[in-house]
C-alpha cells in the first residue's frame, strides 16, 4: 500500500514538473516571437560552451545579443535564458540547470510581464542546447525557430541513456529540423557522424574544420596562438586563446558573423576580445608548473582535445592526471581504455585517479606506456581528499612540468587544481 500510493505521488508530482517546464516553454516562446528575436541553437558532443562564447564575442560587435549563461543548456535553463535573457539558475550537484520554486513564479511573472507591455529585448539570442537523452533538442523544437543550427561534432557523449550511436546522431542533427525557411546549417565536416546529413540534406548549410575542403577551414599562422581562418567571405589572421580546438570555436563563430553579416575586421576584433571560459582548457601559470584546468567536464572528444592541447603546449614534461567520465552508457569501460591509450602517445607521465582511472591506466599499458610512467591514486568523488592527494603528487611533478587536469565535472577535481595552485 505504501509502495502504491507513492508510486501515485511520484508520477503526480512529475506531472507537475513536466506541466510546468511547458509552461515555461510556451511563455519563452510567446516572447520569442513577439520580439522577433533572431536565435543561434549550438549543440554537439563537444565544444558547446566554447563555441556559445566565441560566436557571442564576435556578434556583440554590431548586436544587441545575450546568450544562455554557464551550464544553462537544459529544458529549464533554455526557456529562463529566453524568457529573462541574463538568467542565472541553480544547479544541481553535477552541473545541470534547475529553476527553484521561487524562481519559477519570478520567470513566470516576468514572461507575462513582457507579453503584456514591450520592453527591451536583445536582437540576437545564441543558446547552447544539451541532448543527454532521447527527446531534449524535440523539446526545443517545439518551441522554437532558429536562424543558424549549430552542430560542433558528435560523438559518445551522453550514450548513457541512447541505445546506439545512431540514435544519438539523429537527436544531435534533429536540431537543423527547427530552422526558419532561409535559416543556415554550420555543420562539422571532418565529423563522421555527420557525413550522410551534409551529402543528402537539402538544408542550406556550410561546413568547417581543418581541411580545406571544408567551407570554413583553420590553418596555424606562424606566431604562437595565432591562427588563420578561412571562409567564403575571405581569410583574417585571429589570435585566440590556447589550444587548437578553440581554432575552430573561431571557425564557427567566422560562420555565424558571416550570416548576420558582419565584416571581416568585426569578426577579428570579436575574435581578439574572446578568453576561454573557467575550467575549460584554462591555462594557468603555477610558478613551479604550467597547469592546464580543464575539470569542468569530460568527455572522449574532449579528453582527446586536452590531451593533444597539452601535447602542443608542453614545453618540458608532460604530465595528465586524468579522472572519469560520466554518461557514456554501456561503452564507458571501451572509452576509459581509449583515453589512456591516447595518453600513451601524448604524454610523458600519466597519473590517473579513481576507479574509471584504473581503466584508463589498462589502456595506456595496454598501447605500450611503461608501468613506471603510470601513476595510480586514491580518489573519492564525494568525499576528496584534496590535501593527502596534493602531498602525494608534490613529490611526482617537476619544475617545468605542463600538467593536464581534466574529468567530468562530477569528479571535482577542480579542488584539486585549486590546491595545485596554492603551492
Amino acid at each position: 500500500m505504501i509502495i502504491l500510493v507513492w508510486r501515485r505521488f511520484f508520477a503526480y508530482h512529475r506531472g507537475v514538473k513536466k506541466l510546468a517546464l511547458n509552461l515555461l516553454g510556451w511563455l519563452a516562446k510567446s516572447i520569442a516571437r513577439k520580439y522577433r528575436v533572431k536565435i543561434v541553437a549550438i549543440t554537439g558532443s563537444v565544444g558547446k560552451t566554447t563555441t556559445k562564447e566565441a560566436v557571442y564575442s564576435v556578434l556583440r560587435q554590431t548586436y544587441d545579443v545575450q546568450r544562455s549563461l554557464y551550464n544553462a543548456n537544459t529544458e529549464w535553463g533554455i526557456a529562463a535564458s529566453v524568457i529573462a535573457p541574463g538568467f542565472e539558475p541553480e544547479f544541481t550537484a553535477s552541473g545541470k540547470a534547475r529553476i527553484s520554486l521561487p524562481q519559477f513564479f519570478m520567470l513566470c511573472a516576468k514572461g507575462v510581464a513582457k507579453l503584456i507591455a514591450r520592453q527591451n529585448y536583445p536582437v540576437v539570442l545564441v543558446l547552447e542546447m544539451a541532448a543527454d537523452r532521447p527527446g531534449d533538442i524535440r523539446w526545443f523544437n517545439r518551441w522554437f525557430k532558429y536562424d543558424v543550427a549549430v552542430v560542433t561534432t558528435i560523438g559518445n557523449s551522453h550514450l548513457e541513456f541512447y541505445k546506439d550511436q545512431a540514435e544519438l546522431t539523429a537527436e544531435k542533427l534533429l536540431l537543423t529540423d527547427a530552422l526558419k525557411p532561409d535559416g543556415l546549417a554550420v555543420i562539422n565536416g571532418e565529423c563522421d557522424e555527420c557525413q550522410q546529413f551534409i551529402h543528402d540534406s537539402a538544408k542550406r548549410k556550410v561546413t568547417f574544420g581543418w581541411n580545406n575542403f571544408n567551407n570554413y577551414w583553420a590553418e596555424d599562422a606562424d606566431a604562437s596562438f595565432q591562427y588563420i581562418l578561412h571562409g567564403p567571405g575571405g581569410a583574417l589572421t585571429a589570435t585566440l586563446p590556447q589550444g587548437r580546438h578553440f581554432a575552430l570555436a573561431g571557425l564557427m563563430a567566422m560562420a555565424v558573423g558571416e550570416e548576420f553579416g558582419l565584416t571581416p575586421i568585426q569578426i577579428k576584433q570579436g575574435l581578439g576580445g574572446y578568453r576561454a571560459i573557467s575550467g575549460r582548457f584554462e591555462v594557468k601559470n603555477a610558478g613551479r608548473w604550467m597547469i592546464i584546468d580543464d575539470t569542468y567536464n569530460a568527455s572522449p572528444e574532449s579528453m582527446r582535445a586536452g590531451l593533444q592541447g597539452l601535447r602542443e603546449l608542453a614545453k618540458g614534461r608532460k604530465v595528465a592526471i586524468l579522472g572519469g567520465m560520466r554518461e557514456l552508457g554501456m561503452v564507458s569501460p571501451l572509452s576509459h581504455r581509449q583515453v589512456g591509450e591516447w595518453a600513451a602517445k601524448l604524454t610523458d607521465l600519466l597519473i590517473v585517479i579513481g576507479q574509471e582511472g584504473e581503466l584508463i591506466a589498462e589502456g595506456a599499458m595496454g598501447a605500450g606506456m611503461p608501468p613506471q610512467n603510470i601513476v595510480k591514486l586514491i580518489w573519492d568523488a564525494e568525499r576528496p581528499r584534496v590535501d593527502e592527494t596534493v602531498s602525494q603528487l608534490l613529490p611526482i611533478l617537476q619544475d617545468g612540468d605542463t600538467v593536464l587536469v581534466k574529468a567530468s565535472r562530477a569528479i571535482h577535481l577542480d579542488r584539486l587544481v585549486g590546491k595545485l595552485l596554492a603551492q
